[in-house]
């Protein structure tokens, strides 16, 4: 097998950072079905940690986290050289017009409002990192 191939079969890392267990887990096991490898993170903290560490391709990202929320960690993230070309999309409850527009002020891609369904998952990965594994 030669480096281009095995380049495109490697599936895709993206960080899930939520403080719900049973969110992370439902988000986690979609992206596994799409083929993408995901990792996890139940605060900002540790979610600031593993983009620096395992270098994710995607960073799906609750604004409600118990340390730090997900604007500014949004915020940190794209002021660090190491880890500000990592597309950040949000992924929560709040649906508001303002909320939407914080998103974007603090460097996000995109906006999740959850609950949402797989094809928009699916969609979001698509557009800001491509198909994963063998797809």
């Amino acid at each position: 097998m030669n480096k281009g191939t095995e380049q495109a079969m490697e599936k895709k890392k993206v960080l899930v950072v939520d403080d719900s267990i049973l969110v992370r887990f439902v988000v986690a096991d979609e992206l596994t079905k799409l083929g993408y490898e995901a990792i996890s993170a139940n605060t900002a903290e540790k979610a600031l940690k593993a983009c620096r560490s395992k270098k994710p391709d995607l960073v799906l990202l609750d604004v409600m986290l118990p340390d730090i929320d997900g604007f500014e960690t949004c915020r940190r993230l794209k002021s660090d050289p190491e880890t500000r070309y990592i597309p950040v999309v949000f992924m929560t409850a709040k649906d508001k017009e303002q909320d939407i527009q914080a998103g974007r002020q603090a460097g996000g891609a995109g906006y999740l409002v959850k609950p949402f369904e797989s094809d928009e998952l699916s969609k979001i990965l698509v557009k800001h990192i491509g198909r994963s594994g063998l797809w």
